[in-house]
């Protein structure tokens, strides 16, 4: 049996400091009335913003800030009489989520300056009795015990769903308010450091998007060592310059939940893996078909057209319909370069029921190949602004790390935010 240190009490929701109060949802919480309305009613230019359960899963993560980010908007026609429109502080639950590790994602509202209402898929709950601080509420689904709760109560296959039912009678445990004022107060901190982090990515993606179009436009020319221009740049195709190639499909039934090559669809191309096959399966393929080398870079042909990687070379699959690679000469331009490139690209695509990029689309592409010498400047500068980015992406995730740790432990009482 678990020892309960002094100063703490064994609870429903584990072990918590005495003077914190445990409680289901519906006894500190009214539900306020949501509504349904779809994506295809929504518009950018509506009267009222609708907070769909798709963007709190997407966007929005312990609140939504509408002092910084736009909802979609609905018109006050398409809903019905005596609105119930979302107020600061209130809390929207997703009840729905495609995978456990979303079910049950929520956020606070904040700097809410015109009318909004919760929308599709989503709880709204109001505070009954000002039982806790605005600030506070964004992280109450957060406690990792409370999280656990959740998961055990929604219920589904394909879809999760969590009931109201459920939800009403979920225990979370309440600390004194002097007390959520400071957990609060730190969590935010946190979140200020974070929000400034992205916005230093961010810059640095636009900038670099912008000094690239000034690079292929060649409205910026490196030059060599003695500060003499290059040679023209040549334009040829790149049907010239390389050769496209598509992944080997495997079958649905050909794939595993778990193993050690991994298989890409276009859902996942470039992140974690659909699933895996098996050693023997790629062993023959590759054996029997062309694959991708060290350094060819895959681009994806329907769902987001052009997306690209550069193959590493570590075994694993690509599905041949959503994703095709090209293998170019070296010696006409330089793999890191048409890495880059492609970003720049407009791609070019057949009007059919699924938009789809083709082969005879890739080799009619024109391309603007520099001298070889200015083809390695260009790589090399675009390169050190994608290990910035780079680095500066680890300190977000690091950030993230760190605020998680300790928000686990405000949120459980294991560190006491004492005031």
């Amino acid at each position: 049996m678990t020892q309960v240190p002094q100063g703490y009490k064994q609870t429903k929701v584990g072990i918590i400091p005495d003077g914190w109060e445990v409680a289901p949802i519906q006894e500190k919480f009214n539900f306020v009335k949501t509504y349904s309305n779809s994506r295809s009613e929504l518009s950018e230019t509506g009267e009222i913003s609708y907070i769909h359960y798709g963007d709190i899963h997407l966007h929005h993560k312990f609140y939504i800030d509408f002092g910084v980010f736009e909802l979609p908007k609905i018109e006050l026609s398409k809903l019905p009489n005596e609105v119930m429109f979302v107020q600061n502080g209130d809390l929207v639950i997703a009840d729905v989520s495609e995978d456990y590790a979303d079910i049950g994602k929520s956020a606070e509202i904040k700097n809410l300056t015109s009318k909004a209402v919760s929308g599709l898929h989503t709880f709204l709950l109001r505070d009954k009795s000002n039982t806790f601080v605005d600030g506070y509420k964004g992280y109450l689904l957060y406690n990792e015990i409370v999280a656990k709760k959740i998961k055990k109560i929604a219920t589904g296959i394909s879809v999760l769903g969590i009931s109201k039912a459920n939800l009403s009678n979920l225990e979370i445990p309440i600390p004194p308010i002097k007390e959520q004022e400071k957990i609060a107060a730190i969590l935010s901190t946190w979140d200020d450091a974070i929000t400034k982090q992205k916005q230093l990515i961010n810059e640095k993606q636009i900038f670099k998007k912008g000094i690239m179009q000034q690079i292929f436009s060649q409205k910026i020319r490196f030059k060599d060592d003695d500060g003499n221009d290059y040679p023209a740049w040549q334009t040829k195709k790149l049907g010239d310059v390389g050769k496209v190639s598509m992944c080997k499909r495997v079958l649905k039934d050909e794939t595993l939940p778990i193993g050690e090559i991994p298989f890409f669809k276009i859902g996942t191309f470039g992140g974690k893996a659909d699933a895996y096959i098996t050693k023997e399966l790629y062993q023959k393929n590759i054996t029997q078909y062309s694959f991708p080398k060290v350094g060819d870079i895959l681009i994806s042909a329907s769902g987001t057209i052009g997306r690209t990687v550069v193959y590493n070379g570590k075994p694993s699959y690509f599905q041949d319909s959503n994703i095709v690679w090209v293998s170019n000469n070296e010696e006409l331009i330089q793999n890191r370069l048409l890495y880059f490139y492609y970003k720049m690209i407009k791609w070019n695509t057949e009007d059919t029921t699924i938009a789809r990029l083709y082969n005879d689309n890739l080799k009619a592409i024109s391309i603007n190949i520099p001298y070889n010498e200015e083809q390695t400047r260009i790589a090399d500068f675009l390169t050190s602004i994608d290990d910035e980015i780079i680095k500066q992406t680890e300190v977000l995730e690091q950030l993230k790390l760190q605020k998680q740790s300790l928000m686990q432990k405000l949120l459980t009482g294991h560190v006491r935010a004492l005031y």
